[in-house]
């Protein structure tokens, strides 16, 4: 769907909660369909609620899409 929505996009940033194992495991089966697809997928994550907001910002300047 990515492709679909955002053609032109390289670069996939991910991010998850290194506190829930669910969270990396979605993360990492998003990754590998990405890379199939031709994306070069760069994740980062946070432990808390805390580091959401900070986070997010650094995946949506250094990312096409997230």
């Amino acid at each position: 769907m990515i492709k679909d929505f955002v053609p032109k996009a390289k670069k996939l940033g991910t991010l998850y909660c290194s506190a829930e194992p669910n969270s990396k495991y979605q993360t990492d089966e998003v990754t590998k369909y990405a890379k199939k697809d031709g994306l070069k997928v760069t994740k980062y994550t946070f432990s808390d609620t805390n580091e959401v907001n900070s986070v997010t910002q650094q995946v949506a300047s250094a990312s096409d899409v997230i």
